[in-house]
């Protein structure tokens, strides 16, 4: 591992998205999780500056960007989960219709990610 700045990873698995073949189990189906777990998040981080106190936000900010220093996005969803101003902008969405939208991916991001820890296609 080495340092980087936070914005290469993300440029990293740009490239590497755009060609591989990320239907494959455990390939870049799973690298495809791990930026967009990364990347929705860092979205949400736009909505805290407004929503949330800014402390929170100054927190979201460091947990967010500090595994970014690695130069990988790898294990990024286990490092997402600690930001809880994340989940308290989730609980402050009122439209019925995209909660629903919310519960059915995570439902089935939930199944994917059981299937592939038993068939042991856990990387991370």
């Amino acid at each position: 591992r080495h340092f980087s700045f936070p914005w290469q990873p993300f440029f990293n698995y740009v490239k590497v998205l755009h060609s591989l073949n990320w239907v494959q189990l455990g390939g870049g189906a799973r690298l495809l999780t791990d930026f967009l777990l990364s990347f929705l998040p860092a979205a949400g981080l736009i909505f805290s500056l407004y929503k949330l106190p800014f402390h929170y936000s100054i927190f979201y900010f460091l947990a967010l960007f500090m595994p970014t220093f690695s130069g990988t996005l790898i294990a990024m969803p286990r490092y997402v989960l600690v930001i809880f101003p994340m989940f308290i902008l989730l609980g402050m969405i009122k439209n019925e219709y995209l909660q629903k939208f919310g519960i059915m991916i995570f439902t089935g991001l939930l199944s994917a990610y059981c299937i592939l820890y038993i068939n042991a296609y856990w990387g991370t």
